[in-house]
């Protein structure tokens, strides 16, 4: 054991720092909410202009994902599940990479609506999380800036083929 002679310590010492330690870890409030973009809300930052439009950016490591702002869908026991990068639509999405980690791991997680549906057409079963690249001016994606996610069916997610990101996602591709 290294010299205790050059710091304040004495026999309490261990088990006052011990205790303090405890009693941060349960002040603690860890955010369990999971943004659509599939990365936790808490890693979303404080709002900036960002290209003319507000943003919150999203950085997990050191990948910066795309989210503009926060729009959580579910809660997870353990968020850290939810770190991934998005290397596409649908499976390869960030938010399908972490609920196989957390179903993977046996951790609980609950979506926060039980009436989610599809953002072109509203249906109900199917679904999973799109990026959106440019818009398609015969469906409701024309609104959705590009970059963003979307949750869409899987008839949508075929017919809307042409505007959703897939294999080489780098977040915000505007020009």
């Amino acid at each position: 054991m290294g010299d205790l002679s050059f710091i304040d310590w004495n026999e309490n010492t261990l088990d006052e720092i011990q205790a303090e330690q405890e009693k941060k870890r349960k002040q603690k409030h860890i955010d369990k909410r999971i943004c659509i973009c599939g990365h936790p809300v808490a890693r979303h930052g404080e709002p900036i202009l960002w290209k003319g439009r507000p943003r919150q950016r999203c950085q997990v490591g050191k990948h910066e994902c795309g989210c503009d702002k926060p729009e959580p869908v579910l809660e997870c026991q353990d968020p850290r599940c939810f770190t991934f990068k998005s290397f596409g639509s649908a499976k390869g999405h960030a938010l399908m990479q972490g609920i196989a980690k957390a179903v993977q791991k046996e951790i609980n997680w609950e979506w926060m609506f039980t009436d989610m549906i599809c953002s072109n057409c509203e249906q109900k079963t199917d679904l999973s999380p799109c990026f959106v690249k440019s818009p398609n001016r015969e469906s409701i994606l024309a609104t959705v800036p590009k970059g963003v996610t979307v949750m869409l069916c899987k008839d949508c997610r075929i017919s809307n083929e042409p505007v959703l990101l897939y294999e080489g996602f780098e977040g915000i591709t505007e020009s």
